[in-house]
C-alpha cells in the first residue's frame, strides 16, 4: 500500500515539474523580433528603408565631399548605398599633386562674396545667395550639359587706368560671347585707394559700366600671376575640366584684341 502510494506520489510530482517547466518555457523565452527592414519607413537602427533615405544626399556623406552628386541608394539591409554617387560631379577632384596656378592646371574652386544681381542669381540656386563659386557655373558647364564653354575672368581695380579701357568694352563683347557660351566674370580687387574692395564699392563700380555679367569682389591670389603681377589679369579658363588656357597681366584695349584673345581658345568664334 504504501509502495503504490508513493509511486502515485512520485508520478504527481514529475507531472508537476514538468508543468513547471513547460510554464517556464512559454512565460521566459524572448518574444520574436518584428521585422521592420524592407517596410517603407525609416525605424530605429535605419539608416533607410526602400526609397526614404531620410533626406540625405551624395554630398552629406563625407567620405565623399561636398561636390558628390548621383544617385543614394538604400540596400536591403536599410543602409545607404553609395556606388551610384560621383564625388566629382559638382567640381573636378583635385588632383595629386594639387589643384593649380599656372596655364593647363585645374584652378581651384575659387568663392567670392557677390557683388551684383548676376552673381546672386548663381547663389541663390546654390542656396548661398551673398556668394559666388566657380563650382556654381562649372555645373552649368557643358561637361554637364549646360551652355557655358568656359569664362573670360578679368581681375581689375579701381585705381587702374588701363582696367579702365577694357572694363568700358566688356559689356558690349559679353553681349556677343554669351550666346557661343563664354561667360565673362569680373573680379573687382581693390578700391580707388587700393584697398579692398567693399561690397558697395564693387557694386557701383558694376553699375558704372552697365555689366550683367558676375561682378564679384576680393582679393586675388597673387599666385595667378604669371611671370610679374600687374593689374588688369585676364585669365581664360575651360569649363570642361576646370582648367587655365590663359592668364595674362595686362588690359585688352580694343574689341580685336578681345576676340583674339577668346577666339585662340575657343575655335576663333570671335572672327
Amino acid at each position: 500500500m504504501n509502495y503504490k502510494y508513493n509511486q502515485v506520489i512520485f508520478v504527481g510530482y514529475l507531472l508537476s515539474l514538468v508543468t513547471l517547466m513547460m510554464v517556464f518555457v512559454i512565460t521566459c523565452a524572448p518574444a520574436e523580433e518584428e521585422i521592420l527592414c524592407g517596410n517603407g519607413a525609416i525605424d530605429i537602427g535605419e539608416t533607410c528603408d526602400g526609397n526614404d533615405v531620410g533626406g540625405w544626399t551624395c554630398a552629406d556623406i563625407p567620405a565623399l565631399g561636398k561636390y558628390a552628386d548621383g544617385f543614394l541608394g538604400c540596400t536591403a539591409q536599410c543602409v545607404l548605398e553609395t556606388s551610384a554617387c560621383d564625388s566629382c560631379w559638382g567640381y573636378p577632384c583635385e588632383p595629386e599633386d594639387g589643384y593649380g596656378s599656372a596655364v593647363g592646371e585645374v584652378i581651384e574652386d575659387l568663392t567670392y562674396p557677390a557683388s551684383n544681381n548676376a552673381a546672386q542669381e548663381y547663389g541663390f540656386s546654390n542656396s548661398t545667395p551673398e556668394e559666388f563659386a566657380l563650382s556654381y557655373v562649372y555645373k552649368q558647364g557643358i561637361s554637364k550639359g549646360g551652355h557655358w564653354k568656359g569664362a573670360l575672368i578679368f581681375i581689375t581695380t579701381g585705381w587702374c587706368p588701363y582696367c579702365r579701357y577694357e572694363a568700358q568694352l566688356l559689356e558690349e563683347s559679353y553681349q556677343y560671347y554669351k550666346n557661343k557660351g563664354i561667360m565673362f566674370i569680373a573680379v573687382i580687387a581693390q578700391d580707388a585707394t587700393g584697398a579692398a574692395a567693399t561690397k558697395e564699392y564693387a557694386e557701383n563700380h558694376a553699375d558704372s559700366y552697365g555689366w550683367t555679367f558676375p561682378a564679384i569682389h576680393g582679393e586675388f591670389p597673387m599666385k595667378f600671376w604669371p611671370n610679374q603681377v600687374g593689374y588688369p589679369l585676364n585669365m581664360v579658363v575651360d569649363f570642361q575640366d576646370m582648367k587655365i588656357v590663359k592668364a595674362d597681366s595686362g588690359a585688352l584695349m580694343n574689341r580685336d584684341l578681345i576676340d583674339t584673345y577668346l577666339g585662340d581658345v575657343f575655335n576663333n568664334e570671335g572672327e
